[in-house]
């Protein structure tokens, strides 16, 4: 109960703020109103059918003992998401959004079970004021971030939270204060709440910031940490070497009382160029203490034979690579080592066709057991481009989607299934701009 009054406390605090600082504007003569959309939809068809073993006879690649369970990517599974960003005089915007799910061609065109509609809401407000002559600049957000830079690359990355973050600068510094919400039902993290406070130096191509954290974690006998709640200090530096290529590193540091203090440390590197290739590559030392108790089974995505749980895997997240927090903290009590490999290469054939690999690639060392374990994801083939925002693909990929984790993840076939694929996108398209008296 305490913890779910706070929760609520935040979500109140976010409204406040972004209603309070959008009074000083609603009391003007006019307020200029501008909206854009966008919309994005996808749907792709892994023919585990046709395969050898056919749908429930696929075989796992780092287990051959274990078949891969039916998924909506077995059966053609499409997605379509809109999302209209509504902006007041220049510095307050509310993003509303709507997502709607086929998850199986398979079962029928009104089978309830796979029709899913979720939406995105998320408000912000940027503002400046002046206090003693000192000008100050605010930022403030609330409510659904998804896969954004949350400047972590231990913990916080690859994965989708409700959030409150405020932010206030003073010339090149930043303090920044963030409330993350239960990653213990989405993900099952088995972290109730998260509250970090952040002072942060920026620069032109360098910033650098530390943080404390407070972690709300379940206690005993709910779970398996140390204690009810603990610390992490942590220390993240971001470079930025050219326009297109960053070096990020991060030392982070769990304390409390049974394990004193534990540690994890990464770096990562990474590059895009604007049409043929994206990168980016990490490496990451947990020891065995600084993940403990994170791991639990809680999170259901399938419900027997259905594709949706207590909780929703959503297609959209299908798209995205393998490694996050929770891929590591699924290997308790252990030190690991985790290298990771992630690039997306393209190169014209013939007029609107390309051909494309997409690498997915980690390695995970435990020094205790001296064991190593790979998991290597691809997809390759052919993209037609009808248009630069509308694209078909036909390729060959192992990277099959797991509902049986605790985490959204992906199973790995044994051997590559064929693929079809189309992508339809849309970015911040400007409707319209007016400006109404009040």
């Amino acid at each position: 109960m305490r913890n779910q009054r706070i929760k609520h406390f935040y979500k109140i605090l976010a409204l406040i703020f972004v209603i309070g600082y959008s009074l000083p504007s609603f009391c003007q003569d006019s307020l200029l109103i501008e909206t854009e959309i966008s919309n994005e939809c996808q749907g792709q068809h892994n023919l585990a059918a046709i395969a050898k073993g056919g749908i429930g006879g696929i075989r796992q690649l780092n287990n051959s003992n274990n078949k891969i369970s039916d998924n909506p990517i077995f059966h053609f599974a499409v997605y379509n998401g809109t999302v209209l960003k509504t902006i007041l005089n220049g510095k307050y915007s509310i993003e509303t959004g709507l997502f709607m799910e086929e998850r199986s061609y398979s079962h029928g065109n009104n089978t309830l079970s796979n029709l899913i509609i979720f939406p995105k809401l998320k408000l912000s407000a940027v503002d400046t004021f002046k206090i003693i002559n000192c000008k100050i600049s605010s930022n403030i957000k609330a409510g659904d971030f998804w896969n954004e830079d949350f400047q972590d690359i231990i913990r916080f990355y690859n994965i989708d939270f409700q959030a409150l973050e405020v932010n206030f600068g003073i010339n090149n510094w930043n303090f920044k204060t963030n409330v993350i919400g239960d990653l213990s039902r989405n993900i099952g993290l088995d972290l109730h709440e998260m509250y970090k406070f952040q002072l942060q130096h920026k620069l032109k191509n360098v910033s650098n910031s530390i943080a404390l954290s407070i972690n709300e974690l379940y206690s005993l006998p709910n779970g398996y940490h140390p204690q009810e709640r603990d610390l992490n200090l942590t220390f993240y530096s971001k470079y930025n070497i050219y326009t297109k290529s960053n070096f990020e590193a991060q030392a982070d540091f769990r304390i409390n009382k049974p394990d004193n203090i534990s540690k994890a440390i990464g770096v990562k590197y990474s590059y895009h160029s604007d049409k043929w290739f994206k990168f980016h590559s990490a490496l990451r030392y947990m020891d065995l203490e600084f993940n403990k108790g994170y791991a639990n089974f809680k999170p259901s995505y399938r419900n027997g034979s259905k594709f949706v749980g207590e909780q929703l895997y959503p297609l959209k997240n299908y798209y995205r690579p393998m490694n996050q927090w929770a891929f590591l903290t699924s290997r308790q009590y252990r030190d690991l080592i985790n290298f990771e490999l992630n690039a997306n290469v393209k190169y014209p054939i013939y007029r609107k066709i390309t051909i494309f690999a997409d690498i997915d690639y980690n390695f995970i060392y435990e020094p205790q057991l001296k064991k190593m374990y790979h998991y290597p994801l691809y997809n390759a083939g052919l993209n037609i481009n009808f248009t630069k925002n509308f694209i078909l693909t036909f390729s060959a990929t192992n990277k099959q989607m797991n509902l049986d984790n605790f985490y959204q993840t992906f199973y790995i076939s044994n051997i590559p299934l064929f693929s079809y694929n189309f992508k339809y996108y849309l970015e911040n398209i400007k409707l319209g701009k007016k400006r109404i008296k009040i």
